[in-house]
């Protein structure tokens, strides 16, 4: 009897579990059945339960079941088994989004309480008190107090009652998240007493919030692309063999590690240069990436090499990214803190914010994943695709201009130049010694107006004829002076610490052309001078060929000495105020850094 329903309770176990399974349909007289023991079955002893005769021949459920199994193809059982793990893995994940979800929501409220009420808050401002008091500030904004004229602290009265958790953990949040502030960007004089309102003030709270939002649009468009490619290699599908998809990311890796080690060769020197132009240039590189991958995923004989295209262009990526993303912390850290000792904090702050965001987007992606899965629509996909991208686009743009760098590259250092120029009036103002300051523009409006894409720009002619970093042969074939004389001049040159560089000025191609050759011991300032130089000998070169023509055909060389002296003479009046002048805009000229053509004379 115990036997008896001990077999019941087996059968019934295996009919619940039976009835769960949605893929365990037997084939019996060419219809599909669901596999359930009848009642007679039931109530059979544990030695004729049809679980345990699995080889009977009669027409018991047992034999059916087994029977139906051996004849069933491999496909079905990779379909069976397929569609079973993928609901298991779908019912886990469903349950581990709502954890999650759940968990980011709290940080995100405890962030953005901890935001609105940190002044208000008791360890953001110090108690008042009418006795003399000492106040301990962190960087953070808790502060501690300290009165002469208690026995007591007024920490130790307030010991008793302990920091609430949730004020806690808004202070972890704050340290995790975001850096410490040690300089005055408030412009107020003193340190200031509020973090996040100092990273407001000073930018970093607009510009983290940009690039967190790229990191998320990268993060949500990858995770769709990966499914593509994932489903184009035959993940899933019968027929498709490991080695064939090892092949292709083996021949897509090694293009893009060869690719990256010859961007490397030749744009490494000038990612300092033009930091913001080849970041942007690395965000449209990631792009071009991501929908090459995409589109091949959909294309037939061309998955390979569109493969290996997108492979290349996120090797481009990751060479131009690193080391622009390195000299904007520089940046932050500098603004920040006044020194780039800080720089490893600001690293560790943005790795932080990263790994949020990356959490976020896989949430999210994860979500996405789900619902797209049975959407047979081929234009949603590129639309939420081509949304994401925009997206992508406009906050790295917009993040790019929140970055006031304060050195000078190529573009600035003409841009400031053509503004002295031209602001000063150099005929009838500081020629005849006027030394009035010049109002040029600071590196906020700089950074709003500077050209993120490597174009083709149009500089009024000026710097597309002045030469930097010319060898010293091209200097000996412009000059009209004799070797004996060009010989003296360069030993004047190297002896001498006023100008560290040579400026010749002549005709190339029918042209004018204006080259100057650095020495080594060129600093940047030097730089900046020479470019001052070049630009004050262009236009004095312009204007004597327009009072002068017929004598500029017939003594070329009498003329270039004439323009060369009142060049020099300009030059010497007007650099001391071009200093001041850039100075108090904000620019160091210390740090200038433009593009030449790499020669130095030794």
């Amino acid at each position: 009897m115990a036997a008896d329903r001990s077999a019941c309770v087996t059968s019934g176990r295996m009919e619940a579990a039976i009835r769960r399974a949605p893929l365990s349909k037997i084939v019996s007289g060419g219809k599909a059945r669901r596999s359930l023991p009848s009642a007679e079955q039931c109530s059979l002893g544990k030695d004729h339960h049809p679980y345990a005769q699995s080889d009977a021949k009669s027409g018991g459920m047992g034999s059916i079941i087994v029977a139906s199994v051996e004849d069933s193809n491999e496909d079905s059982n990779a379909e069976c088994c397929d569609s079973a793990s993928t609901a298991i893995v779908c019912s886990w994940f469903q349950a581990s989004m709502s954890f999650s979800s759940c968990i980011l929501l709290l940080t995100l409220l405890l962030v953005h309480n901890g935001c609105h009420g940190l002044s208000s808050s008791p360890s953001s401002t110090p108690p008042m008190s009418t006795d003399y008091v000492v106040v301990s500030q962190r960087s953070n904004g808790q502060c501690k107090t300290f009165s002469f004229d208690d026995a007591t602290s007024i920490d130790e009265r307030k010991r008793r009652k302990s920091m609430p958790t949730f004020q806690r953990v808004q202070t972890a949040l704050r340290s995790t998240f975001f850096p410490t502030v040690t300089t005055d960007v408030l412009g107020d004089g003193r340190i200031n007493d509020h973090q996040l309102r100092a990273l407001s003030r000073s930018g970093y709270l607009k510009y983290i919030f940009c690039d967190n939002l790229q990191d998320l649009s990268t993060t949500l468009r990858w995770v769709l692309v990966t499914q593509r490619v994932l489903k184009r290699v035959g993940v899933g599908r019968s027929g498709a063999t490991a080695l064939a998809a090892t092949l292709n990311f083996l021949v897509r890796d090694f293009c893009g590690i060869l690719s990256s080690l010859l961007f490397t060769s030749l744009a490494a020197n000038s990612f300092r240069r033009d930091v913001k132009r080849w970041k942007f240039l690395s965000a449209i590189m990631l792009d071009i990436s991501l929908t090459l991958q995409n589109v091949a995923s959909s294309m037939n004989g061309l998955f390979l090499p569109l493969m290996c295209l997108g492979s290349i262009c996120q090797a481009m990526y990751n060479v131009a990214a690193s080391p622009c993303t390195g000299v904007i912390k520089l940046h932050w850290a500098l603004k920040l803190q006044g020194s780039g000792d800080g720089i490893a904090e600001i690293s560790a702050k943005r790795r932080a914010q990263r790994t949020l965001m990356d959490l976020i987007g896989l949430l999210l992606a994860g979500i996405g994943s789900v619902r797209l899965d049975g959407i047979q629509s081929k234009g949603l996909r590129v639309c939420l695709y081509c949304g994401l991208t925009a997206l992508h686009l406009v906050s790295s743009n917009r993040s790019l201009r929140l970055v006031e760098l304060d050195w000078l590259n190529g573009w600035r250092l003409h841009r400031i130049v053509e503004e002295f120029l031209e602001r000063s009036d150099i005929v009838h103002g500081l020629d005849t010694g006027a030394r009035e300051g010049v109002q040029l523009s600071s590196p906020n409006e700089i950074s709003n107006a500077e050209p993120l894409l490597f174009l083709p720009e149009s500089r009024r002619g000026m710097h597309g004829c002045i030469r930097m970093g010319v060898s010293f042969d091209e200097i000996a074939r412009l000059s009209h002076e004799p070797p004996s004389l060009q010989r003296s001049n360069l030993r004047q040159k190297q002896s001498s610490s006023r100008d560290k560089y040579i400026l010749a000025a002549g005709h190339d191609s029918g042209a004018p052309l204006i080259a100057i050759a650095f020495f080594r011991d060129t600093t940047n300032r030097d730089t900046a001078k020479a470019y001052l130089h070049g630009c004050l000998h262009w236009r004095v070169l312009e204007s004597l060929s327009k009072r002068s023509h017929l004598c500029w055909e017939v003594d070329e060389p009498r003329m270039m000495r004439k323009a060369e002296d009142i060049a020099a003479r300009k030059l010497a009046r007007l650099w001391p105020v071009f200093e001041t002048c850039a100075s108090g805009a904000g620019w160091k000229l210390d740090k200038t850094e433009c593009s030449t053509e790499g020669y130095l004379v030794v």
